[in-house]
Parts: C-alpha cells; sequence; structure tokens
C-alpha cells in the first residue's frame, strides 16, 4: 500500500532532529547573551540611581552652605 517515494525519512528524520538540536543551543546561547546585557542594563540604572542620589545630596549640602553664608551676612 506504501510507495517508496525515494525518500529516506529516517535521514531526514535525522536531519531536523539535528537542526532542532542546533537551534536549542543557539536559542540558549542567546538567553544567556540577554540574561547577561539585562544584568548590565540594571548595573547601569543603579550606577545611575546611585549618582544622582549624590548629586541630590551635593545639591542639598550646597544650599545649606548658602542658607549659612547668608544667614551670616
Amino acid at each position: 500500500m506504501c510507495q517508496d517515494d525515494g525518500v529516506n525519512w529516517k535521514e531526514v528524520a535525522i536531519r531536523y532532529k539535528q537542526e532542532a538540536e542546533q537551534w536549542k543551543e543557539e536559542n540558549h546561547k542567546n538567553l544567556i547573551d540577554v540574561n547577561r546585557l539585562l544584568i548590565e542594563k540594571d548595573n547601569h540604572l543603579n550606577e545611575i540611581k546611585r549618582l544622582g542620589a549624590e548629586l541630590y545630596k551635593a545639591n542639598c549640602n550646597e544650599m545649606k552652605n548658602r542658607e549659612n553664608e547668608t544667614d551670616q551676612i
């Protein structure tokens, strides 16, 4: 009933399985890269927050110093 169409389906299945494994490995590497980039982004955001807090504190101290100078005049 089944006709031989000349295609070696076992080889086709093996090739598809190998391609799927390769895609799986590539996707895993891409996920690792994405996670690394997200961690770097988070680190940069934390650094920006820290620098912003330092700048805010420095500005507050500067304003207090100016107030003290005008109070002494």
